[in-house]
């Protein structure tokens, strides 16, 4: 199967790799957005804790193992300055965000759900190659999906 992105590692993807992809690629969105805002917002790093299964190689036995591990993952929250409320909450996706292992996608589900009921935007970013079937809450007052594909030609 070709990477949907050109030049992308799946490896990347691995649990156990994904962690610091995830922050690096916040990291820079943050670091981005905080350069086009006016004196009345910012941008804060806000982690989060998530239960997964991590697989790694033990080279001793030459098997591959896998154990329950809490990885540490962050959002970023666009804030209005002195009031400290959010207005955005963006999240780049994190598998545990779509596999139903250790409650991973019913705990952000229900984060979607409270940021949904607060008013907070939500702006989600889908880098993972893994099918998911979650569904936008039928509650939501506007709905909008917006898929990109790199590097695809017309007939694709």
């Amino acid at each position: 199967m070709e990477p949907p992105f050109p030049g992308m590692d799946p490896y990347l993807e691995m649990p156990s790799m994904w962690p610091d992809v995830q922050s690096s690629i916040s990291m820079s969105i943050a670091n981005q957005l905080q350069t086009l805002f006016d004196d009345r917002y910012f941008t804060a790093i806000v982690p989060y804790e998530a239960q997964e299964t991590i697989s790694f190689f033990h080279r001793q036995s030459g098997e591959y193992r896998s154990c329950s591990a809490t990885t540490r993952y962050v959002r970023i929250e666009v804030r209005v300055v002195g009031e400290r409320t959010v207005v955005t909450a963006l999240v780049v996706l994190a598998p545990c965000n779509k596999r139903p292992p250790l409650n991973g996608a019913a705990i952000y589900a229900k984060f979607q759900h409270d940021t949904f009921e607060s008013g907070v935007n939500l702006l989600e970013i889908d880098l993972l190659r893994v099918d998911d079937d979650r569904r936008l809450p039928a509650h939501c007052p506007t709905r909008h999906i917006l898929c990109f594909r790199v590097g695809c030609s017309a007939a694709q």
